[in-house]
């Protein structure tokens, strides 16, 4: 569960696109509760379905639906993983690098001072800088009535 929990906050803060290729390698741990829920007692079922719901919560929060993919997708099936079908909604985005066509969201760049207290900014800002990293954050989507996965829907 720890980490799950790491994962999640660091979607929460921010997800660093650096690393975009070991992001659906990161929902692994997910996976991996998902599977081992079904090996244990009920009790115990039921204290960790308790904590991994409230934290599934937040990645709902902190994260929205992808866009549909075409049949032709080399995306392998994640049937009934509905956290493989949503990307984080605040990025730090190096702009060479390729999100993937999944990732489309409404983007609104963000200014966020960094740890020196200057400002970040993006390239278009730049005069003359060489940086192309910005802060992305994309438009929060309503959830539609039963878009909830099952196990998140029901109070």
């Amino acid at each position: 569960m720890g980490s799950w929990q790491d994962f999640v906050v660091g979607v929460e803060a921010g997800f660093d696109t650096t690393w975009i290729w070991e992001y659906y390698s990161d929902l692994g741990c997910r996976d991996w509760l998902d599977a081992a829920l079904l090996l244990l007692t009920p009790a115990l079922r039921a204290l960790c379905q308790t904590v991994i719901e409230r934290w599934d919560a937040r990645y709902l929060a902190a994260t929205g639906p992808i866009k549909p993919q075409s049949p032709q997708s080399s995306r392998s099936s994640t049937q009934g993983m509905w956290w493989h079908d949503r990307f984080p909604l605040l990025m730090d985005h190096d702009e060479e690098i390729r999100l993937p066509p999944s990732w489309s969201p409404e983007r609104r760049r963000l200014v966020l001072p960094d740890e020196a207290g200057r400002q970040n900014r993006t390239s278009r800002e730049r005069q003359g800088g060489t940086s192309s990293r910005c802060h992305v954050l994309a438009a929060r989507l309503p959830f539609e009535s039963g878009s909830l996965p099952n196990s998140l829907g029901s109070a």
